[in-house]
């Protein structure tokens, strides 16, 4: 039996293995995920809401990517959030202190 984990056969049915390209390239996070989502999409999953998931996953990454471009210099707003990473940290921290 294939090794699922180390080979899986979503990604080894290319020349190169995405993970490869991807890090052989020094390629960031966001950019490599939504190439992680573009290649695996028909061949990870069995359904065709799988399938459409992990493109809606890849637009999500390139989405961010175009939000935090067309940003002010200095003004990155957490997507899912709508908040800054300051604002994001200090809910968080007020958070832990609420369940202590």
């Amino acid at each position: 039996m294939a090794d699922i984990i180390k080979h899986p056969p979503h990604y080894f049915r290319f020349k190169i293995e995405p993970i490869t390209f991807i890090m052989q390239n020094e390629i960031p996070y966001a950019e490599g995920n939504a190439i992680k989502y573009i290649c695996r999409w028909r061949h990870k999953h069995k359904t065709k809401e799988e399938q459409l998931g992990d493109l809606k996953k890849a637009i999500q990454y390139i989405n961010l990517l175009i939000e935090q471009e067309t940003q002010e210099k200095g003004e990155v707003k957490l997507k899912l959030t709508g908040k800054t990473p300051e604002e994001k940290a200090e809910e968080i921290q007020k958070d832990i202190y609420k369940h202590q």
